[in-house]
């Protein structure tokens, strides 16, 4: 009939990191019933342990390899977007979804690698999650002082950068709070939130 069944795919988070990482998390293909729920998983896309010069690229294809015999009324079909094809409404969902991690920051975090000599103090960090590939991100005090500039270039699947509570002349940040102002190069987006520093 030429009325194919189309098939809708999950990522499985393994990490659980929020974030969609090609070579730690899987991807899962399946159908969806007619109440909208997932009715099973057809087959798993699995970078794991794929060398990374020969990860997927946009316009690669693809053969799928089944563990029975295809049937005359079998057919599969799909496409893969190249990234600059990604919709402008989705990355501005996904701008919904920027937080600062830990938020209020007190002293230090468990996300923050210790020195060699234990005796000093550990290098403080600030995480930003889902924010733009590619962006840029103002720290102001809460009188509108300009306190430092992120220039985010990241991987298109990377949603996540780090800041080091540092100012822009290289200086420790005060205790208090402080606004964060996210830009999205690709569609103009913005995102405007607030954090806490404790001490």
């Amino acid at each position: 009939t030429g009325e194919y069944e189309s098939l809708d795919i999950l990522v499985n988070d393994l990490n659980q990191n929020g974030v969609f990482d090609l070579t730690e998390d899987r991807i899962f293909v399946g159908a969806i019933e007619s109440r909208g729920r997932w009715a099973g998983t057809v087959f798993i896309f699995d970078f794991k342990d794929v060398p990374e010069d020969q990860l997927p690229q946009p316009g690669d294809v693809y053969q799928l390899g089944w563990n029975r015999p295809f049937f005359k009324r079998d057919s599969v079909m799909f496409s893969v977007s190249v990234d600059d094809a990604i919709l402008a409404s989705a990355l501005d969902n996904e701008m919904e979804e920027i937080k600062v991690v830990p938020n209020p920051y007190v002293g230090t975090n468990v996300m923050e690698p210790a020195l060699a000599r234990s005796g000093l103090n550990q290098r403080r960090r600030l995480m930003f999650t889902h924010i733009p590939a590619e962006c840029t991100i103002k720290i102001f005090t809460v009188s509108g002082v300009l306190i430092d500039e992120i220039a985010v270039e990241n991987e298109p699947d990377n949603g996540i950068i780090h800041w080091d509570l540092k100012s822009k002349e290289g200086l420790e940040i005060a205790a208090g709070m402080y606004l964060y102002y996210v830009k999205s190069d690709k569609t103009g987006k913005e995102k405007l939130g607030k954090f806490a520093v404790i001490k």
